[in-house]
């Protein structure tokens, strides 16, 4: 497997699910109201490049701009997408359905 991420994880502050994805192929990134706020455009620019094989959204604590953002991007790439309301075992369980797809 590939050392560079696969699935990216957006939504929330990334620290709060670091350790119950520490061991898979992802990428976090925070929501805007958590600092992510350039970061993410540039994340939805690597999406509809082809960067990510998968998304993963942490709704509950994710903005509406910021879906609306990511989900844009995935759809304009035919990136799959996943919805979580974001605790780390749903989190980690959207990345391996991602992941064997």
């Amino acid at each position: 497997m590939s050392s560079s991420p696969t699935i990216a994880v957006i939504g929330g502050e990334p620290s709060r699910i670091h350790d119950a994805l520490a061991d898979l192929t992802v990428a976090l990134f925070a929501s805007s109201r958590n600092g992510g706020t350039r970061r993410l455009a540039s994340v939805a620019a690597a999406i509809r490049a082809g960067r990510y094989r998968g998304v993963v959204l942490r709704v509950r604590w994710l903005g509406h701009s910021d879906s609306r953002l990511i989900r844009a991007a995935c759809h304009a790439a035919g990136v799959p997408l996943e919805w979580v309301q974001g605790s780390p075992r749903d989190v980690r369980a959207a990345v391996a359905r991602l992941l064997a797809a």
